[in-house]
């Protein structure tokens, strides 16, 4: 029972997460994917797909995957239109949300190992890819406004 309350908890804050995100995601326009504020950093659009991608990423590398598979997961899903952003977020969401709460306490304690070699419980993960989606979710934010949109949404309840 415990255990399910703090899974409530952390995926609460994933929804309104997810929420904001894609708010923010329909605000830009297609013109505006191309747009980096640095030319080394990720442009609006491959921010977006990140962030629809993180989910399924994170559950990947705590699930031991390696650096090459990973690789191949990010080949595999290249960025397509900013509307579906927030589809493939959710869909990935929703399958993390399934994962964790079939995971029993042992295996929610289970240390797992990332392929650069740090090492967390899997409850840990989750609290490492909340702070990740919260992360990413500053930077959107961040993007808009430097494109002069401002994004009228709520980050926090």
């Amino acid at each position: 029972m415990h255990q399910r309350i703090l899974l409530n908890s952390i995926f609460s804050q994933l929804e309104v997460a997810n929420r904001s995100i894609i708010e923010m995601a329909i605000l830009a326009e297609e013109s505006d994917l191309n747009w980096s504020y640095l030319e080394n950093k990720r442009s609006l659009g491959e921010l977006l797909n990140h962030l629809s991608l993180l989910y399924r990423a994170d559950y990947l590398i705590m699930e031991e995957a390696s650096k090459d598979e990973m690789a191949d997961y990010y080949l595999s899903h290249p960025f397509r239109r900013a509307e579906n952003a927030g589809t493939e977020l959710y869909k990935n969401f929703n399958a993390l949300k399934e994962a964790f709460y079939s995971f029993s306490e042992a295996e929610l304690m289970e240390e797992k190992i990332s392929y650069w070699g740090t090492g967390y419980s899997r409850y840990e993960w989750l609290l490492e890819i909340l702070g990740h989606i919260y992360h990413h979710r500053a930077q959107l934010h961040m993007y808009l406004e430097l494109l002069g949109i401002r994004p009228r949404v709520l980050l926090f309840e």
